[in-house]
């Protein structure tokens, strides 16, 4: 390693407010709190931060039952929450604000949409939040729909230009229809006011879904009743960038066969079109059927769509993801063996099933996996290069808790049978969400509580499906009296484990290491005191442990910064003094520098600096003696400090 080359600055002489990095809670047993507070936490929705981390957006009750609002918070790789604890407020407007949505912004922050019950509405707003956890737009967020009788469950993807393209279900005229608008980064709406109708058939539209189509527009799927009630069909839109729609008036049928077909998903077959996939009654039971739409919205597949699995009783409620080659992964609880379970189906870019039919056991263990009225219980995200991991709430436990399994290109378990959990729990734990930490593993959050009071955590889980770093309880990097102090918190340690600790001053610079480290322990607790600082400088810390010759990173801190040094004359030292005493000043830049001694009639008994001198802390010493070198009398005098165009004076007393 290159030497560290800093100027050794006394610190102990300033005041420093002990200030603790953001960065606190790390990944823990059993999950990190992303929020607990009381009342009703929940309808979280999770996206990547594009470095290995997650942000999360939720409902918060905390103000009351009668008073819903939306929170965000933003969890980095290693567990530590960046924001306020328990969250960042995006919307505390009055009365309720529930269903938020959000898009990572490609920049560390995100955009977020919800369903907003202030002026009566409820309308779509939506929010643009900074990486640092700062809100862009207006307070509370920009309006993106406000129209007559009701605008519901929006849905959110980039537009390929650092904004967003949002969707939603429509009731200003007859029934309900599916409408959608753009924003900017900036939070302009740039189609028609209001949006712009995507569907307005006869009939219902609900529970769409949105795909970017990788072209600055989207396309949008829907369940459909305009063929009569009860019969739900499957129709798509596909919109571009000016907000212009590009297939049939109203959309094309993707299903609008006899019986009812809904809940449809929505994932792009790598070619310009997309892949659906919904839950289908056509058979007089629960079916999981697909479909394949080219960019032109022409079916590819068997009209209709094709059977994903007929297997006997209940199948539900789909989740799909890419297999990275055309075609698609969908997982679906079962109902098959008498308790719900999970199975998945991968489908090539020809329709062709590529597993076992009628889908392979990512899950059969006893009690119900995965299974809620509305399909909360189970997600899916892709897993590189060409899998997927799932996540569902799971009832063999006596209380529900989050089980998780991986599955390869071939459909085989790459986890235990069954899935591996996040760990016991003694309340329920549902509604998982997952984000990819960009390293082979997942971020899952869930919600965790009663139907009184629920709170949200997360935890990540390794490519090899074990919950990451119990080992850090904690760590905070802080500013001390003359010092910036590193501390962290260990659960257990081995005690061959070595640490080696790096520093940098910003973002641009390459870490280098403090060598000779000089690490205190107390227990289980480590703390390391950096001395060699500059006034103005922000420094962030790397922690590294080794332990039997396995090298990882244990942690880095969030930026800390010395405060700038103020222009300051400090009292001599001793004083009153005999023969000698210390004269100290601080200077926040290079400066002209006269210091001198005066003796109660103002007459000069002393030059003792005239000179240019670098920023810094600076000492001096005057021996009593005047400028002939003799040693003047007991009494009074006076020290006057000139630095550039300030000045300053201090009363000396010598006493022979």
């Amino acid at each position: 390693m290159k030497a560290i080359r800093y100027s050794a600055v006394f610190l102990a002489l300033f005041l420093f407010v002990s200030v603790v990095s953001p960065l606190r809670a790390l990944w823990v047993e059993n999950g990190v709190p992303i929020v607990v507070e009381p009342g009703l936490q929940w309808l979280h929705q999770l996206a990547s931060d594009g470095d290995g981390g997650a942000l999360i957006v939720w409902a918060d009750e905390r103000s009351g039952e009668s008073q819903k609002d939306i929170y965000i918070q933003r969890i980095n790789s290693q567990g530590g929450v960046h924001w306020p604890e328990n969250g960042n407020v995006v919307c505390g407007a009055d009365d309720i604000q529930w269903v938020p949505q959000l898009i990572c912004d490609g920049s560390g922050g995100t955009i977020v949409t919800w369903c907003d019950y202030r002026d009566g509405g409820p309308d779509i707003f939506a929010q643009r939040v900074n990486a640092n956890g700062i809100m862009t737009w207006s307070v509370n967020g920009e309006m993106v729909c406000g129209a007559i009788n009701g605008q519901y469950y929006p849905e959110i993807v980039p537009d390929s230009s650092g904004g967003a393209i949002i969707t939603w279900e429509d009731s200003r005229a007859a029934g309900s229809d599916i409408y959608a608008q753009r924003v900017d980064s900036l939070g302009n709406v740039k189609w028609t006011a209001d949006g712009i109708d995507i569907c307005m058939a006869s009939g219902s539209q609900s529970f769409q879904k949105i795909l970017a189509d990788g072209s600055g527009g989207a396309v949008i799927v829907w369940q459909d009743a305009r063929n009569g009630n009860p019969y739900n069909d499957i129709y798509a839109q596909r919109v571009d960038s000016l907000g212009n729609v590009e297939w049939a008036v109203n959309g094309v049928a993707v299903c609008a066969l006899t019986g009812r077909h809904y809940a449809p998903e929505i994932i792009s077959d790598c070619a310009g079109g997309a892949i659906i996939a919904w839950t289908d009654w056509r058979y007089g039971n629960y079916d999981i059927f697909v479909q394949r739409l080219d960019s032109n919205g022409s079916v590819q597949w068997t009209p209709g769509g094709g059977a994903v699995c007929t297997a006997d009783s209940t199948q539900w409620f789909p989740q799909i993801v890419s297999d990275g080659s055309g075609g698609a992964i969908i997982a679906w609880t079962d109902r098959r063996n008498g308790d719900y379970d999970v199975y998945a189906q991968r489908i090539d870019s020809n329709g062709s099933m590529q597993w076992t039919p009628s889908g392979v056991a990512v899950c059969v263990a006893p009690e119900d996996q995965g299974s809620t009225e509305y399909g909360y219980g189970l997600r899916m995200i892709f897993s590189d290069p060409g899998g997927a991991v799932l996540a569902w709430q799971d009832l063999r436990d006596t209380y529900y808790t989050i089980y998780m399994q991986q599955i390869d290109i071939d459909g085989n378990a790459l986890w235990a049978s069954n899935g591996v959990t996040i760990g016991p729990s003694i309340v329920d734990r549902t509604d998982p969400r997952l984000a990819s930490d960009l390293n082979g593993g997942v971020i899952v959050g869930w919600v965790e509580g009663d139907i009184d009071n629920t709170d949200i955590y997360a935890a990540r889980i390794d490519p090899n499906g074990d919950p990451v770093a119990t080992l850090l309880q904690s760590c905070c990097a802080s500013l001390g009296d003359a010092c910036i102090k590193v501390e962290w918190t260990l659960s257990e340690v081995d005690e061959d484990a070595l640490f080696f600790i790096f520093r940098k001053e910003s973002a641009a610079e390459s870490w280098e290491e403090i060598q000779d480290a000089a690490i205190e322990c107390n227990g289980l607790t480590f703390t390391l005191e950096d001395n060699y600082l500059e006034p103005g400088m922000t420094y962030t810390y790397r922690v590294e442990v080794e332990i039997e010759d396995d090298r990882s990173l244990l942690f880095e801190t969030d930026p800390v910064t010395v405060p700038e040094l103020p222009l300051t004359l400090y009292q001599n030292y001793p004083n009153p003094f005999n023969p000698s005493t210390n004269i100290k000043y601080t200077l926040p830049y290079a400066v002209d520098v006269r210091l001198a001694v005066y003796n109660v009639t103002g007459r000069l008994v002393r030059v003792l600096v005239d000179e240019h001198l670098e920023q810094g802390n600076k000492e001096t010493t005057w021996d009593g003696k005047d400028t002939r070198g003799m040693q003047v009398s007991s009494g009074v005098y006076f020290l006057r400090f000139k630095a550039g165009k300030q000045t300053e004076i201090r009363k000396m007393l010598l006493l022979r």
